[in-house]
């Protein structure tokens, strides 16, 4: 008997319909699998926007602490080594209301994080008057305001969260306040102690979801930042400081310093010594034994631990060997010197000991005495001032340097550097603020001497190879470090000298008048046609003063002092003569007026110039 038709019709439809159902569930599940992606990607991207708002504001409250010191100062160096901190009234008064409650923003500074702040007493947030009094305290934070972020730590889960508002930079596990601090001894008395500024650990401030209002509940914080500011002018670097120069014999520690020619040529095991006196003592006396013989090696916890900066930076990662620095040689990557001479008769003949590695000048007679010879200055062998292969790239990198010989009782070089010792305290200041110490006169970026920033007298920001005192860089206009190479030792010409560095010395100290990026065109006399930034037209007079006299003559005066000019005999040389030569540019009238400018100048060499 057959199947009827109208079974089998059924029978397709049904497994057309199972099919389709499966592409359904299979399209529907694609697109779940899909907008859960795209979903966690515009949730990344957003928090990637909010974490670039958020340093932004970093960055520019940054820029507004300097600027604000500068221009109080009057000094553009007049900022020094600080961190973000909160604002905090020390008058606060609990018993007002809050801005939110009032309207009157005179409260919007009533801001404190102690219920009474004379006496260090805080908000005990388990009981419902001071919960009050806290919520109240929140509604004012508005100025470089603390976040309130509570989290659960690691310690007795019983406790309450804990409130996190400082970064631990120095590691210690405890607040190190920032501002007016009683000192406190060894056994934390302060009695009779005086009250001093300090830098502590860096507060966090928070980003308000709307800036302009403070915070409430329809007006949460969606970001914090904390920033440290390093004058790295004013600093240490420690991926430059100290050297082996006496280590030919492989000793355990051969820093020397002579001449002082070089960063590699500063005393970080002074340095560190200096930093506290209870970590690297000098009361015994081998605590410190500095020696100058060659061949003889220093001792001291302080060369040990200084020895181990310098071993990190020569040790690749992930590695246990050093690697010495290159040669000179191969650093200037010199075949000769000038008319032929070799760069081993440059390097020991120039009475500059490059290599610090002595003869010690220790005399007075070894200053002046001008045929003093460095003879030990061979560029074939490793230099302390060549590139190292690990340097120190953030200060946290010095928390990695961990000496393989250690003295244990004494705490290993971070616990040194933070002043967690046996033989420190946490109950002394001196001790807490070591590492704050340490960060404020040491860091890892120094900046690149051999190019300058600056902004030209037309407004536009340039870089440029800085002027080197002894010998002419590849490309003294140029902004490359290949511009910046003195690989050669090419003398300076006496023209090319003084006109590179009075332009440098007129454009630092007038602001306007001279011709943009070169030397020539400086007005001397009659009347000007300039133009500003936004192509406006103005006339000035210009003159040739006695401060561009003094300028130009200082210019020439650095060129005979630190002239290596190898093509005159007999010594001292000569000062040097400049003859400057003069142009008349305008065409007499009220739009072109006639100027005297200045062209160049030529040197005389003979009696009849």
């Amino acid at each position: 008997m057959k199947t009827p038709v109208v079974h089998r019709r059924r029978g397709i439809a049904l497994v057309i319909t199972l099919i389709m159902l499966s592409v359904v569930t299979i399209t529907a599940v694609a697109f779940l699998a899909v907008s859960r992606r795209e979903r966690g990607a515009v949730n990344a991207s957003g928090e990637q926007i909010d974490a670039r708002f958020a340093t932004d504001a970093a960055l520019n409250k940054v820029q507004v602490e300097i600027a604000s010191r500068i221009l109080a100062n009057g000094n553009v160096n007049a900022f020094p080594f600080m961190v973000s901190t909160n604002y905090i009234n020390p008058r606060f008064d609990s018993s007002l209301p809050s801005y939110a409650d009032s309207g009157v923003y005179n409260l919007l500074t009533n801001v404190n994080y102690l219920k009474n702040p004379g006496q260090n007493l805080g908000f005990n947030l388990g009981t419902l008057a001071d919960r009050r009094l806290y919520r109240r305290m929140l509604g004012n934070l508005f100025y470089e305001a603390r976040p309130p972020v509570f989290i659960q730590t690691n310690r007795d889960a019983s406790l309450p969260p804990e409130f996190r508002f400082y970064l631990d930079l120095n590691r210690n596990g405890r607040y190190d306040s920032n501002g007016l601090v009683r000192v406190a001894d060894f056994n934390g008395r302060t009695n009779g102690q005086p009250v001093e500024f300090k830098v502590g650990d860096p507060e966090w401030i928070g980003v308000l979801e709307y800036p302009d209002a403070p915070h409430s509940g329809t007006n949460r914080f969606v970001a914090r930042y904390a920033y440290v500011v390093v004058p790295s002018g004013r600093t240490l670097d420690l991926s430059t400081a100290f050297n082996g120069a006496k280590n030919q014999d492989n000793l355990g520690s051969g820093y020397l310093r002579n001449q002082g020619v070089g960063a590699w040529e500063l005393n970080l095991a002074g340095f560190l010594t200096d930093l506290n006196t209870n970590v690297w003592p000098t009361v015994a006396s081998s605590d410190y034994v500095y020696s100058t013989t060659a061949g003889s090696q220093n001792i001291g916890m302080a060369f040990d631990d200084a020895g181990k900066f310098l071993s990190y930076r020569r040790t690749p990662q992930n590695q246990t060997t050093q690697v010495a620095p290159g040669t000179a040689t191969d650093l200037f990557n010199l075949e000769s010197v000038g008319s032929g001479a070799a760069t081993t008769t440059r390097f020991q003949n120039d009475r500059i000991d490059y290599y610090s590695d002595g003869p010690v000048i220790s005399t007075y007679a070894d200053v002046i005495n001008p045929t003093r010879v460095v003879t030990s200055d061979n560029p074939g062998r490793s230099w302390s001032g060549g590139d190292v292969v690990n340097g120190l790239s953030d200060i946290n990198d010095a928390f990695a340097v961990e000496p393989a010989n250690a003295d244990k009782s004494r705490g290993t070089l971070p616990q040194k550097m933070t002043g967690q010792t046996a033989a420190t305290s946490t109950r002394s200041t001196y001790d807490n603020y070591t590492f704050y110490r340490l960060l404020a006169q040491a860091g890892t970026d120094t900046s690149d001497a051999r190019i300058e920033s600056f902004v030209d007298p037309f407004g536009f920001p340039q870089r440029r190879v800085r002027m080197h005192l002894n010998y002419r860089p590849q490309d003294q206009n140029g902004s490359s470090a290949s511009a910046a190479s003195v690989a050669g030792f090419r003398d300076w010409t006496p023209i090319s000298w003084v006109t590179n560095a009075a332009d440098r010395l007129l454009t630092s100290e007038f602001t306007n008048g001279l011709a943009r990026g070169t030397f020539t065109g400086l007005p001397i006399q009659g009347r000007v046609n300039l133009r500003d930034n936004s192509g406006r037209t103005y006339f000035t007079n210009y003159l040739y003063t006695a401060q561009v006299h003094r300028l130009l003559q200082l210019a020439a005066n650095i060129y005979d002092y630190a002239t290596n000019r190898t093509d005159r005999t007999g010594y001292p040389y000569l000062p040097t003569v400049f003859q400057p030569s003069l142009y008349r540019t305008g065409k007499g009238t009220v739009a072109d007026p006639f100027a005297i400018r200045l062209g160049t100048f030529n040197e005389v060499t003979n009696s009849s110039a």
